[in-house]
């Protein structure tokens, strides 16, 4: 049975070759066409064995690849989990490839790592009507409360109740998916974002309704 030599191996057995060629003085497109001969499809690209040519008429010896700035042998090790971890928490909007800049290892280990270390991927913010203050979520709730107590002691009351809602209508850009795009674990909330943002023009609508409806709409103009 005939052992198949690895894609690494037939680099350097090509690269030892192009070095040889070089001492016997044959040119660039000489030593591509001798490695064509003898490699066939498995014979290096035009532009790298011109690169390795050129590298040994400029007097290197090594056969190997250079040492790439960056990637340690590691790149899943503890201290780059830390790192990322740190990173996503301060600002979860950042891209793949921001962190990639930032703790400067491979893009698929950084993937790696916020998928099966962190259990996280990129949701889009949630679309709500606007975001409520604390003392607002909590008069709300208060509110509900005591209109929920008052149902249970009296089940006809509520169809007594008549209110209103008002929201502002205006002209508005909205924030892109893509945009608002963050990680989220499993557990962790979900970020919100406003539906809209105010420009120029503006209108309130106002509506009153109760349980059958709605009663009455009014629209004001800003001003």
């Amino acid at each position: 049975m005939t052992k198949r030599l690895s894609k690494s191996t037939i680099n350097i057995d090509e690269r030892v070759n192009i070095k040889f060629l070089v001492k016997l003085k044959k040119t660039a497109v000489e030593s591509f066409c001798i490695l064509c001969e003898v490699y066939g499809e498995e014979c290096l690209s035009r532009a790298r064995s011109f690169k390795w040519h050129k590298r040994f008429c400029n007097g290197g010896e090594d056969v190997e690849d250079d040492d790439r700035s960056g990637c340690p042998t590691t790149c899943s090790s503890n201290e780059n989990v830390v790192k990322i971890d740190k990173i996503i928490r301060q600002d979860r909007r950042l891209s793949v490839r921001a962190v990639v800049e930032i703790v400067n290892i491979d893009r698929e280990s950084v993937h790696k790592i916020l998928v099966e270390n962190f259990n996280i991927k990129k949701v889009c913010a949630k679309m709500v009507p606007k975001n409520l203050m604390i003392d607002q979520k909590f008069n709300r709730k208060e509110i509900c409360s005591d209109t929920l107590k008052i149902i249970n002691d009296n089940p006809s009351f509520i169809n007594n109740i008549i209110t209103c809602d008002e929201t502002w209508i205006f002209t508005y850009d909205l924030e892109t998916k893509r945009q608002s795009i963050h990680w989220k674990t499993p557990t962790s909330p979900r970020m919100k974002k406003a539906r809209m943002s105010k420009l120029k023009f503006k209108a309130m609508l106002i509506v009153f309704f109760d349980i059958k409806g709605i009663i009455f709409v009014e629209w004001v103009l800003s001003g």
